[in-house]
């Protein structure tokens, strides 16, 4: 029996609505990533960057006083609820990852 490893990790966290999301590195669109989908990618793009990043940190302080940091280099998204109101989700295209 052949047996497959997993692509991607995702977490997900409760979050209310007064709760912010500041970080994830040099970001040309706002502070405050609370309601943003976060791409790390690194990449330089000319032109208007919006969130697009070339020096990203996938790291976060939450205003709650709690940060989050996903170790890896991979291509991964931070939901900080921009697709459910009351949760973030951050999903990984690499399952070796670790958050700490």
């Amino acid at each position: 029996m052949e047996r497959l490893a997993p692509t991607e990790t995702v977490f997900t966290a409760g979050s209310g609505t007064s709760e912010h999301f500041f970080g994830f590195g040099e970001k040309f669109d706002s502070v405050d990533q609370t309601g943003n989908m976060v791409h790390m990618l690194t990449f330089d793009n000319p032109g208007p960057k919006g969130d697009s990043s070339y020096k990203p940190v996938p790291f976060f302080m939450s205003s709650l006083g709690y940060g989050f940091h996903l170790g890896t280099t991979a291509v991964s998204t931070f939901d900080m609820r921009n697709s459910e109101p009351d949760r973030y989700t951050i999903t990984n295209l690499d399952a070796t990852s670790c958050a700490t």
